[in-house]
């Protein structure tokens, strides 16, 4: 006796795993296929696998199920349109599988998106700007270079560094921290000798055809109070003394004050004045330039001889200041007559005397 064993369809369709994750660079091109594992039936080929169907609703990827001459099943995606990993970095698709009886399972694939150095890094702004003092301390930051990169991993992995120009002028005055991308000083500034900078910074990313991207940072150097003022004194004169009549009228002209602080605004603001003396005055002709004149007629007689003290001070929230010193030669005029030590001489000379005989000493004195 031949027995035949009729099936029923009491086995479902399976995949090997619930889910299936793989992963797709986000540069492939259209048609790109990912290939999926099969399904088994333990049923009869009646009852067995019919088909496959996308649940998904997808337009980038198309299931594909081709039957093979070997009675197998090619079952893989196709891509039908370009992805873009910083769009959607991920999917997910559930395929099913369904016999001839209509039992049916499902299988998650789980596509990871995969980067692509397909992006630039960028700077937030082409041209960017800061503003420190002259004074600010060596090798400390004093500006952080933040640019960014739409990509993942290496590929978004930014080192800075000087371009060529920036690099020859300024390298030694400022340094670039590669990975940090703080801008810090090597070298003191002065704002008398340089009162911006310029710097060309460039962003590389780190995947395997790096990307670049290109900034200015303009650097400006704010004044710090650190320069006295300069004073030059002119005698009108070829002597280093200034030199005046001691009958010349008063505001006579002795000579020109000129005052210089290179430092900006409130730091190079001077004021000057005369000290240790009533007899001469300081007047102001123009900015950081000043005459010293006589107060009243001089009289050498009594005063042959001036040191003046010029004190000039900037307006700097800690002033500095500066002194110079001037020597006034009075110039003796003849307006004093000689005088006799005595208004009247009397002696006794005796008779016969001979020819040059002496008599007596007369003395005169004259102030002039």
């Amino acid at each position: 006796v031949r027995v035949w064993i009729r099936d029923t369809n009491d086995n479902v369709p399976v995949f090997p795993e619930e889910t299936f994750p793989v992963a797709m660079p986000e540069s492939s091109p259209v048609g790109t296929s990912i290939s999926l594992p099969v399904a088994m039936d333990l049923d009869s080929p009646d009852n067995g696998i019919k088909g496959y169907r996308l649940l998904t609703d997808s337009s980038e990827y198309d299931l594909k199920s081709i039957a093979q001459s070997n009675g197998q099943i090619d079952l893989h995606l196709e891509l039908m349109t370009p992805i873009d990993r910083e769009m959607v970095d991920s999917y997910r698709l559930d395929v099913e599988v369904f016999d001839g009886g209509q039992l049916s399972s499902t299988v998650a694939i789980l596509i990871t998106v995969e980067d692509a150095n397909d992006h630039a890094p960028e700077f937030p702004n082409s041209t960017m700007e800061v503003t420190i003092p002259e004074n600010f301390p060596l090798q400390q930051g004093f500006f952080t270079l933040e640019a960014t990169d739409a990509d993942a991993g290496d590929n978004a992995r930014i080192t800075y560094k000087f371009g060529p120009r920036t690099q020859s002028t300024y390298g030694k005055t400022f340094g670039l921290d590669g990975t940090s991308g703080a801008v810090y000083l090597k070298e003191s500034l002065d704002w008398v000798r340089k009162k911006e900078y310029e710097l060309d910074i460039v962003a590389t990313d780190g995947g395997p055809d790096s990307k670049s991207a290109q900034c200015s940072l303009v650097v400006k150097v704010q004044d710090v109070n650190d320069n006295k003022p300069l004073i030059s004194i002119s005698t009108l004169n070829a002597y280093s003394e200034a030199r005046i009549q001691e009958n010349a009228p008063a505001s006579t002209l002795v000579a020109i004050v000129s005052v210089f602080d290179s430092d900006e605004g409130p730091n190079g603001e001077v004021v000057c004045e005369l000290r240790n003396t009533e007899d001469f005055f300081l007047h102001k002709i123009m900015e950081k330039k000043y005459k010293i004149q006589s107060s009243f007629e001089l009289d050498r007689e009594t005063t042959p001889r001036y040191t003046l003290l010029i004190v000039c001070e900037d307006k700097g929230t800690i002033p500095l200041g500066s002194n110079a010193s001037l020597t006034v030669l009075v110039i003796d005029e003849n307006d004093n007559s000689p005088v006799f030590t005595q208004s009247t001489y009397k002696t006794e000379l005796l008779e016969n005397n001979l020819p040059d005989t002496y008599i007596m000493q007369l003395n005169a004195t004259d102030l002039d």
